[in-house]
Order: structure tokens, then sequence, then C-alpha cells
């Protein structure tokens, strides 16, 4: 598998780098305006959105069929996205927690709560869009599966314009996220729900990848 690995390494260097930028600009404007949730679970969503993209140009370039010649096993180029999608994920949680960390500490008001919350936030986004996306990419091919993905993304992203806009101001309100920001034990919990499915998604995409005639 570290050859495939290797193999995605190079391509997101090479097709993804308008992401990095995306997530470096959107991750900045979290650290000056903290009562947007938006700015924090965006950088999240992107890491799905690159393992979409990679599987994409993979169909494009007709690897799959390729692949089928490397004494890769489909189970392993399936496990390979989703390892690279952890990777991408847990890496953002911890940089993004560790610079909220910062911030809080130059500002004077470090608040160990929220920056477990910014940690749980993008870990349990970042897992659950690429647990969503990734096997109906895997069943139905990137072309067929785009449009579903695309609503995903949308509902995602309607979803926190409407409920995280101002953690400030919701902060009272039960049914926002603002509420959930500040309970560690919903983050966590959230968190550890997310990480279950994306177990799931992974043995679900391994079966329709098996089953798929390409």
């Amino acid at each position: 598998m570290k050859g495939l690995l290797l193999k995605d390494y190079y391509m997101i260097l090479k097709y993804c780098r308008l992401y990095g930028l995306i997530v470096l600009v959107f991750g900045a404007c979290s650290l000056v305006d903290q009562s947007n949730l938006f700015m924090l679970a965006y950088p999240a969503v992107l890491c799905g959105i690159n393992c979409v993209t990679l599987l994409s140009y993979d169909e494009r370039s007709k690897w799959q069929q390729y692949c089928e010649t490397l004494p890769y096993t489909r189970k392993q180029v399936v496990d390979s996205k989703y390892v690279i999608s952890c990777i991408l994920v847990s890496g953002l949680s911890v940089l993004l927690a560790a610079a909220h960390s910062l911030a809080g500490a130059v500002r004077g008001n470090f608040d160990p709560i929220w920056v477990f919350g910014v940690f749980c936030l993008i870990w349990a986004v970042g897992y659950l869009f690429s647990a969503i996306c990734l096997p109906m990419i895997y069943k139905f091919g990137s072309e067929k599966g785009r449009i579903m993905y695309i609503a995903v993304v949308i509902i995602f992203c309607v979803g926190f314009v409407t409920f995280g806009v101002n953690v400030s101001d919701t902060v009272q309100n039960e049914e926002t996220l603002g509420f959930l920001m500040a309970n560690p034990t919903y983050m966590g919990a959230a968190a550890v729900i997310a990480s279950v499915l994306f177990v799931i998604s992974m043995k679900l995409s391994e079966r329709f990848y098996m089953n798929r005639e390409l």
C-alpha cells in the first residue's frame, strides 16, 4: 500500500494545491473571527473533497484499470484513499487546535474547552464527510456520483452557515452548534461517532469496489 499512498501524495501536490491555499485562508480567518464556525468546518470538508478529486483523476486517467495489473488488491486500493483522508483530517484537526491554542495564549483568553471543541469539530466533520461521499463514488463512479457528492457539500455548507455562524449569539440555544461547542461531552461523542461511521464506510466502499466492473 505504500506505493499507492506515495502515488496519491504526488497527485495531491500536483492537483490539490489550491485546496491547501483555501484551507490556509479559512484557517487564518477562523483565528480572527472565532465566532464563525463555518470558517472552521469548511477546511474539514475540503479534506474529503481532496479524496474525491483523487478518485476523479484516477478514473479519468484509467488508473483503476491499470492498477488491476499491479500486485495490489482492490481492498488495498480503497483503503489507501481512506488512509489519505485519515491523515489529512487528523493532521488538520491537530494543526487548527494548536493554532487556536496559540492564538488564545497570545490574546490571554486561552480556553481548553474551545480548543477541544475545535479539534472535535474538524475531526467529526472531516470524517463524516468522507464517510458519506466515498462509498457513493466507489459504488457509482466519479461521474455518476458527482451529483450526490455536490448535494452533500451543499448540505454541509448550508447547515453550518445556518446553525453555526455566530457562537456568541447562539451559545444559549440548545439547538445550535454554538451550544455543542461549549459542551466537550457532546463534541467528544460526535468525534467518536464520526470515527465509527468512517470505519463502516470503508467496509462498504471495499464491498462496492470489489463488486464493481471497471
